[in-house]
C-alpha cells in the first residue's frame, strides 16, 4: 500500500494551478507493480487529464501472459497507454496488449519504439543515470518517455508556444492531442 500512496502523492502535486507556473504539458507515468487497489490513483490521472494535463501511462512488460497483464494504471479512459514496438515495426513480445476497459475502449492506446528482447533486434541505446557509461535497454517505460516527448513537440508545432497553448480550453486541447497522437 505505501508504493499506491506514494504515486498518489507526487501524482497530485500537478495541480491546475502548478500547470502554468511550471508550463506542465504532460505527466509520464511509468510504473511496475502497485497492488490491486487503484480507485484513488485512476481518480487522481482524471483530475490531472481533466485540468488539461495529457497523462500518459506505461501498458507494462508482461505481454499477453496470464488472464490481466495490463499495468494497473492503464485502467484509466482519460490517459494515453502506450505500449512498445521493436526495431521491425512490431509490437513488442514483452509489450502488455489487448484489454478493453469501460465502454469497449481497447487499450494501450498507441504504440512506440521501446526496444526487443529477441536476440539479433535492436535494443534502446540511452546514457547511463549516474555515469558516462552507455546502456541498453527495453520497455514500456521507454515508449511512454517518447510519446510523453511527442506531446510536447505536437503543442509546439501546432500552437507555436505556451501562451497560446495556455489559453486554449486545456480539458478539450488534451482531448486534441490525444487524438491526434492516436491517428499517427
Amino acid at each position: 500500500m505505501a508504493k499506491i500512496a506514494i504515486v498518489v502523492d507526487s501524482t497530485a502535486y500537478f495541480k491546475p494551478e502548478d500547470k502554468s507556473l511550471y508550463q506542465i504539458v504532460s505527466v509520464c507515468l511509468s510504473i511496475g507493480t502497485i497492488g490491486n487497489d487503484i480507485k484513488a490513483i485512476n481518480k487522481v490521472i482524471n483530475e490531472v487529464a481533466e485540468s488539461g494535463i495529457v497523462v500518459v501511462v506505461a501498458a507494462g512488460n508482461y505481454g499477453v501472459e496470464g488472464s490481466n497483464p495490463l499495468n494497473k494504471l492503464a485502467l484509466s479512459e482519460n490517459s494515453i497507454v502506450v505500449g512498445a514496438s521493436n526495431d521491425k515495426d512490431q509490437v513488442a513480445s514483452y509489450s502488455s496488449m489487448g484489454k478493453t476497459i469501460g465502454n469497449n475502449i481497447l487499450k494501450p492506446d498507441i504504440i512506440a519504439p521501446g526496444g526487443s528482447n529477441l536476440p539479433g533486434h535492436r535494443n534502446i541505446i540511452s546514457a547511463a543515470a549516474n555515469s558516462d557509461d552507455v546502456t541498453a535497454s527495453q520497455g514500456t517505460s521507454i515508449s511512454t518517455a517518447i510519446v510523453s516527448a511527442a506531446v510536447n513537440l505536437l503543442i509546439d508545432a501546432r500552437w507555436d508556444d505556451w501562451t497560446t497553448w495556455n489559453s486554449l480550453d486545456a480539458s478539450q486541447q488534451a482531448k486534441v492531442l490525444k487524438a491526434i497522437l492516436l491517428m499517427t
